[in-house]
């Protein structure tokens, strides 16, 4: 607040959510060493830090159990703006009106609206992956918002960071990066079985939950990234969590987008109960779809782009619905196009072409 400079940011083609949330904290709480590193960015941004509370307007994805046991975890306070109050985001939407504006002058803009877009051939002009937009998107953070004058504060928000820092303590960090992000994922309480556990109607399993067995209480949250549910992490008692991937290996990673879509096609086609084989099998077979009409459609690129966040799409052939009915196994291109979730790596952002 004190600075007005930008602790950090998360962008996705995504509606707002807890997991959005969770990115957003996680990316600007821990330094961005690494972070500008991998976006070959070489500006400064040493702003960084657990916040001591945290100033909410009263969005769906604020009021989120991730989102309370998180903060009641790290010591942060949450405050909510008054309702229909936006005088108290003043200063954030002054902040977003001007990256906007720039964002605007892209090619391949939609404008604020359609008034504004007339007829600009958004489509034809679009040109940069998430990746692409990632990297310009903090260049303009980093190089004219944090170095230009506020006239709030009679220096650049970079000068006043620096200011601030150096009269106050170092900021505070947590103290296992790796699992600041698992700490806001959102959750769901499950029972811990012999099988394992059982989240989308997908079974997980791994030998480490035999501990948890002999507990006479085996219901444990157990949370889960909607990016690739190829894997859970389920909450220890003692703290921590333990990274429990499928309990049939073979299966690819998918989104819990791909997973609900499919769920809500397999239902309209009249299917009274959902299976696990009948979900990958519906994804693999859609996958299929929005590769070929990747080039022809806005909603198909978009869907893909979701599925393909993760890691470059392979050259290989892909399997064929009929071979995946067969082996019951995903075809290979599809195991490449989302990255499991590695519990030390949760915390980075990462949006490949």
């Amino acid at each position: 607040m004190f600075s007005r400079c930008v602790l950090g940011f998360a962008v996705s083609f995504d509606a707002p959510s807890a997991a959005g949330v969770a990115l957003a904290i996680a990316q600007g709480v821990l330094t961005k060493a690494t972070w500008l590193e991998e976006r070959r960015l070489t500006l400064p941004w040493p702003v960084h830090g657990m916040p001591r509370r945290l100033h909410l307007d009263n969005g769906r994805e604020f009021h989120s159990r991730a989102l309370e046991r998180g903060c009641q975890q790290h010591g942060v306070r949450i405050q909510y703006r008054p309702p229909a109050t936006p005088r108290f985001g003043g200063h954030v939407e002054r902040l977003m009106g001007t990256l906007m504006s720039r964002v605007h002058a892209l090619p391949g803009t939609t404008g604020s609206n359609v008034v504004a877009r007339a007829d600009y051939p958004s489509e034809a002009r679009a040109l940069l992956t998430l990746r692409e937009f990632e990297r310009i998107f903090a260049l303009e953070i980093l190089g004219p918002y944090h170095n230009d004058l506020h006239s709030g504060l009679g220096k650049s928000p970079a000068a006043a960071w620096e200011t601030g820092v150096a009269r106050s303590a170092t900021p505070r960090l947590p103290a296992d990066d790796g699992a600041l992000v698992l700490d806001f994922l959102p959750f769901e309480d499950r029972v811990v079985r012999r099988e394992g556990v059982r989240l989308f109607n997908v079974q997980y399993f791994d030998g480490a939950l035999a501990p948890l067995l002999e507990d006479p209480n085996r219901k444990r949250r157990v949370k889960y990234d909607p990016r690739d549910i190829s894997a859970v992490f389920v909450e220890l008692p003692e703290g921590g969590h333990i990274r429990v991937p499928y309990a049939d290996l073979g299966k690819p990673p998918i989104s819990l987008w791909e997973q609900r879509d499919a769920v809500r096609r397999l239902r309209e086609e009249g299917r009274k109960t959902v299976d696990e084989h009948a979900i990958f099998l519906a994804i693999s077979e859609q996958r299929q779809v929005l590769a070929e009409a990747e080039a022809k459609s806005k909603a198909a690129r978009r869907a893909i782009a979701r599925v393909s966040a993760g890691s470059p799409r392979s050259s290989r052939p892909a399997q064929s619905p009929a071979e995946f009915r067969a082996t019951g196994n995903a075809c290979p291109e599809d195991e490449a196009r989302v990255p499991p979730v590695v519990e030390d790596e949760a915390w980075k952002t990462e949006f490949l072409s």
